[in-house]
C-alpha cells in the first residue's frame, strides 16, 4: 500500500496542528513554512478533513486551523480513508466471472486491508506527537520547547492510567545463548 503525497502531506499538517494544540489557530502559511508545503496545495486537503470533522477553521484576526477533536480521538485510519477515499489495497469487486483461485486471492486482499485498517485505527495523533516528543525533536531539527517536555510526563501519566503504554512494546530479552 503507498500512500499519495496528498496523504503524507495531509498526516504532517493533522501532527503539526496536534503539536501546537493549545497555542491558538494555525494559519496554512504557518503549516505550509514549517512542513516546506505549499500553501494552495495545503488549502485543498484541509477540506476533506474539515468534511470529516477533524478539523475547524476559525475565521478572523487570530484565525487559522485547529484540530475539531483531540488529538488522542483522531487516529491515522480516520486521516488515510478521507485522504485517499478508503484503505483497499486491491480492487474488492467481485467480477461476475470470477474463479476460485481470484475469490481466494480477493478474500485474502480483504483480510490485509483489515489488518492494516486495524493497526492504523490504534494509532492517534497523541501517539505521533509523544514520538516527536520522545526523540527531542519538533520535527524540524530543532529541540522541544520547555513547556512540551512538560506534556510529555502528563501525556505518560493519562496513558499509563488508561492502561496504555506510549513507549511501544518493551524490548524483548535475548533469548538464551544470544550475546
Amino acid at each position: 500500500m503507498k500512500l499519495s503525497t496528498r496523504t503524507r502531506y495531509g498526516v504532517r499538517m493533522m501532527t503539526l496542528l496536534a503539536l501546537r494544540r493549545g497555542d491558538g489557530p494555525v494559519l496554512l502559511r504557518q503549516v505550509a513554512e514549517r512542513e516546506s508545503i505549499s500553501e494552495k496545495y495545503l488549502s485543498q486537503i484541509v477540506l476533506p478533513l474539515r468534511s470529516a470533522a477533524m478539523l475547524r477553521s476559525v475565521r478572523g484576526a487570530h484565525g487559522g486551523y485547529i484540530l475539531a477533536r483531540a488529538p488522542h480521538e483522531i487516529t491515522l485510519r480516520e486521516i488515510i480513508e478521507v485522504l485517499e477515499g478508503g484503505l483497499g489495497i486491491a480492487d474488492a469487486e467481485k467480477s461476475p466471472s470470477e474463479t476460485a483461485t481470484g475469490m481466494a486471492i480477493r478474500g485474502m486482499w480483504q483480510e490485509l486491508t483489515d489488518q492494516i485498517g486495524e493497526l492504523l485505527a490504534a494509532i492517534t495523533l497523541e501517539d505521533i506527537v509523544s514520538r516527536i516528543r520522545e526523540s527531542g525533536e519538533r520535527g524540524d531539527g530543532e529541540g522541544v520547547e520547555a513547556r512540551h517536555v512538560d506534556e510529555i510526563g502528563k501525556a505518560e501519566e493519562l496513558a499509563v492510567e488508561a492502561g496504555h503504554s506510549l513507549a511501544g512494546p518493551p524490548a524483548e530479552a535475548p533469548a538464551e545463548g544470544d550475546a
